[in-house]
């Protein structure tokens, strides 16, 4: 048995390795148990996710940053200059986890109290994407989900789906006839489905899936138009398969993730976890963990190789991760997440190169403040669209 001191240091361990770097199925059952236990729990889960500081916990993290946890960061960060190179990145996650170890701790011993927000200085801004999705039932209602009204819904309830404010579960047991579905969310969105197997998919912003209420037969079946992280529940009898346009995924249970979009010129299947069989036309590959199969439309051939896995699925625990990205490829992450459109008037600006890791709950100007001062180029937003030039 945990005394406090030890629960705070393992929930500290579990929320920051969910941030940073991903958990173990049973780590994520460990901290989703912990979640459910009090509201107070989720308040703090939530709060260190979306860095919503109050003002009293804003001072609190400004005094963090004079204390010796960050002395020790600014000597690493010294003896880090005289290496030829110095990976922005991992000071990023640094100083992160030092900030949100102090800040979770802090919160852990306040007593619950009313929150006052922070006050900040008005500038033009993009605001981050949210928790939200349209829900296309069998007649062709539609239901908006991402709002806590949606748990009483009474068209998602005589359906036996619960609704969230970030997830919509099936029942898993049903006997009602089934429906075919689709799940949309919009540029500026995301949001988890759990299907009536138990398979869980997380779905980016500008996506789409189409799946059946229940699986019925030999197999289970879906398609996705967009990006989707799958966390299939494990059945040899009854593969799950995953169409990607051309692309077909076939699996028995496993983690994987598939970008799909409409407008690109590839399909990209990265497994994460398990085996998968995929296929486009004649060819095939079988994948094992730590590999990638890219589809190439236009030229009909498929490819695979070796990745890490992290730059491909990091969306999915709330992270930009951007490894050597032109900035005309980061412009099209930030499209989609911020609803923005981003002009490059100077198309050589859009080949510059840039590597950081940046959480996805940032105002858009956070981003592009820290590849500004990292690279030649210069901002302005106005309104839904944002210019980058030259400096």
């Amino acid at each position: 048995m945990m005394n406090r001191e030890e629960e705070i240091q393992r929930i500290r361990e579990l929320i920051l390795r969910a941030i940073y770097s991903g958990l173990t199925e049973e780590e994520r059952e460990e901290l989703e148990r912990w979640r459910g236990q009090a509201p107070r729990n989720e308040e703090v889960y939530r709060k260190l996710l979306e860095q919503r500081f109050t003002s009293g916990e804003y001072e609190r993290y400004e005094q963090a940053r004079s204390g010796d946890d960050w002395e020790q960061l600014r000597a690493k960060w010294r003896a880090s200059r005289r290496r030829r190179y110095l990976s922005w990145q991992w000071m990023a996650r640094y100083a992160a986890v030092i900030v949100l170890g102090v800040v979770l701790a802090y919160w852990f011993r306040q007593p619950e109290k009313p929150q006052r927000p922070m006050v900040v200085r008005a500038v033009q801004d993009v605001q981050p994407g949210t928790m939200k999705a349209v829900l296309e039932l069998e007649d062709g209602v539609q239901v908006a989900l991402g709002t806590p009204e949606v748990e009483r819904d009474e068209r998602l309830v005589s359906r036996g789906i619960t609704g969230q404010d970030s997830l919509v579960r099936y029942a898993g047991k049903d006997t009602r006839p089934v429906e075919h579905h689709v799940l949309r969310v919009p540029r500026g969105g995301e949001y988890v489905l759990a299907l009536a197997d138990g398979t869980k998919v997380w779905l980016n912003a500008e996506t789409e899936l189409h799946y059946p209420s229940r699986f019925e037969g030999a197999e289970r079946r879906v398609r996705v138009v967009g990006e989707a992280y799958f966390q299939v529940t494990k059945n040899d009898s009854c593969p799950f398969i995953v169409e990607a346009g051309e692309v077909a995924v076939r699996v028995t249970g496993t983690e994987f993730n598939v970008m799909a979009y409409a407008g690109h010129d590839r399909v990209e299947t990265t497994l994460v976890r398990g085996g998968v069989d995929v296929m486009a036309g004649n060819a095939g590959q079988r994948l094992t963990p730590g590999m990638q199969t890219v589809y190439f439309k236009e030229a009909g051939r498929l490819e695979s190789r070796e990745v890490d896995t992290w730059l491909y699925t990091s969306w999915k625990e709330g992270i930009f991760e951007f490894r050597d990205f032109s900035l005309g490829e980061i412009a099209e992450q930030l499209e989609r997440w911020y609803d923005v459109d981003i002009v490059f008037p100077n198309t050589e600006v859009s080949e510059i190169r840039f590597t950081g890791a940046v959480k996805r709950v940032k105002p858009l100007s956070f981003i592009l403040d820290i590849i500004k001062d990292t690279r030649s180029i210069s901002y302005r937003i106005e309104g839904k669209t944002v210019i980058i030039d030259k400096k």
